[in-house]
């Protein structure tokens, strides 16, 4: 797969963020071509960066488009409460990138492809069966309002000035990473199977019994590489990147206490008043589209990946 990368110039926003330092992790023993937009100064990947305060900078995008083959956005807010606090901020941040980037293309006369991170989220909590990407969006909160306005722009963008996007909503992401997830409420299977190897106590919200389909970190890191890497012969299409099967929140934790070989209790406690609805939803997706059109199936089974995510927490990961 990194082949196809040999002669492409790769840039990602917010690629020193959980699932973008996982990408880099796989890329740069390889790759030389490879260009990150952050603010932050600490550049633990030896790559380019093209540090900015804003994703909205016009000359920024200039700078992207006029350096990429392929764009990985990744970058945007995770906290569903931030969102909500502050709304305005939230639309601007989701809306204002695609925007930039579509008029860059067009000054440039260039079209880079566009992979987008987004969420199975914007589904809602309605679950009936594994959901497929022909289920209409219900967004619940904010953050998913404003994930699925992007979704939505971005196909009209790509349809309009003729660049390729593919979006990526991505189910319950857990595994090892350089960098944690960038909100305390995301990669809450990682904080449990740490809790766990540190001996300290596990509580899981209600009775635990809320379906997640959870998706190990290496086969995110695969889906991304496929998405930009293949040929495609559309402007713009979305995909669901999960396992395809659901599993209880407290049943995962159990797992993650026998591998540990830890036998403490997992205490159920009360929802916190300011909990969201979205918090309570049971979701399993269906990932057919994207493995027929990429070839692409998970190779970690939840079982596997939490044994994987715990001898790399242990350093053991090479043995």
């Amino acid at each position: 797969m990194l082949e196809n990368y040999k002669n492409k110039n790769l840039t990602f926003t917010g690629g020193f963020g959980y699932v973008g330092s996982a990408i880099l992790s796989r890329l740069r023993p390889s790759l030389n071509n490879l260009n990150v937009v952050s603010r932050n100064h600490n550049n633990p990947f030896g790559v380019n960066v093209l540090f900015t305060d804003s994703l909205s900078d016009e000359e920024l995008w200039d700078k992207i488009v006029e350096q990429s083959d392929v764009v990985f956005h990744l970058a945007g807010n995770t906290s569903l409460k931030w969102a909500e606090e502050h709304e305005r901020d939230s639309l601007d941040l989701a809306i204002l990138p695609i925007q930039r980037f579509r008029d860059s293309c067009i000054r440039k006369n260039k079209f880079p492809r566009f992979i987008f991170a987004s969420t199975v989220t914007v589904y809602g909590s309605d679950y009936q069966g594994a959901i497929s990407e022909e289920k209409k969006p219900q967004p619940e909160s904010i953050y998913d309002l404003h994930k699925f306005f992007s979704e939505e722009y971005l196909r009209y963008c790509s349809k309009s000035a003729g660049f390729e996007s593919i979006i990526l909503r991505l189910s319950n992401v857990y595994g090892p990473s350089h960098i944690k997830a960038g909100s305390a409420s995301r990669g809450i299977l990682n904080q449990v199977t740490a809790n766990l190897m540190d001996g300290k106590q596990v509580s899981v919200y209600g009775d635990g019994e809320y379906l997640r389909d959870y998706i190990y970190i290496e086969d995110v890191v695969d889906a991304f590489l496929m998405a930009g890497s293949k040929s495609f012969n559309r402007n713009s299409e979305i995909y669901n990147i999960c396992s395809g099967t659901s599993i209880t929140l407290k049943k995962a934790f159990t797992i993650a206490q026998s591998i540990l070989k830890n036998h403490s209790t997992i205490q159920e406690v009360p929802w916190p008043e300011n909990s969201y609805k979205i918090d309570k939803r049971n979701f399993e997706g269906d990932n057919r589209k994207f493995s027929e059109d990429f070839n692409w199936n998970p190779k970690f089974n939840i079982e596997e990946g939490i044994a994987q995510m715990v001898r790399n927490f242990k350093g053991l990961e090479n043995e």
